[in-house]
């Protein structure tokens, strides 16, 4: 009897708790703002085709250093943007938490806005500015702080024509018990 038992409780959770259509499709990600993910993604897919450098600046506290990275591969690359994915305000824990404006700057220039509804909201704004449709630059805006720490950071994507050509940080921060940081990084693609 309890053999049998187990062998039903066996066939029904191997076959009983899955569906053809759940193990074949993936979740759909919801489509509310601006998708810096799916972005990055596309992005990553083009840079890795063309074997780029990134000539680096990085500036802390008035002392600069200049290098070079070559990137090769879709992993380099994924490190680079690690900043600019950890900003996605397209994710189903943040329905409703944005809003969006679109205003005409100029002739050929539109800027969508994404601010936040909420102060725990770790993104602030999110800016897209286009050019004759399209996309130029993203800006980023964000601000963390607690009784310990207060952080202020500006993430930029630049693109020429919808393709990357670089991107900057702007960090400052301040610790208790710690001296401030002024932070600031410009990386910026260049042909080999």
């Amino acid at each position: 009897m309890i053999k049998n038992t187990l062998a039903i409780l066996l066939v029904v959770a191997l076959f009983g708790c899955a569906t053809p259509e759940a193990s074949n499709t993936e979740v759909e990600r919801p489509s509310l703002y601006f998708d810096i993910e799916q972005l990055l993604n596309e992005q990553k897919e083009l840079l890795v085709q063309e074997g780029l450098m990134l000539n680096k600046e990085v500036t802390v506290n008035g002392e600069t250093e200049t290098f070079e990275a070559m990137i090769a591969n879709e992993k380099e690359w994924d490190s680079q943007f690690q900043l600019f994915y950890e900003t996605n305000i397209n994710k189903f824990g943040l329905v409703d938490a944005y809003s969006k404006e679109t205003f005409s700057v100029a002739q050929g220039v539109r800027k969508d806005i994404f601010t936040s509804k909420k102060p725990s909201n770790v993104v602030k704004v999110m800016e897209c500015t286009y050019q004759n449709g399209a996309l130029s630059q993203v800006r980023i805006q964000v601000s963390d702080k607690n009784i310990i720490y207060k952080t202020e950071k500006e993430y930029l994507l630049h693109f020429d024509q919808g393709v990357f050509t670089g991107y900057s940080i702007t960090a400052d921060e301040s610790m208790i018990l710690k001296k401030d940081m002024k932070m600031k990084l410009v990386a910026e693609i260049a042909a080999n």
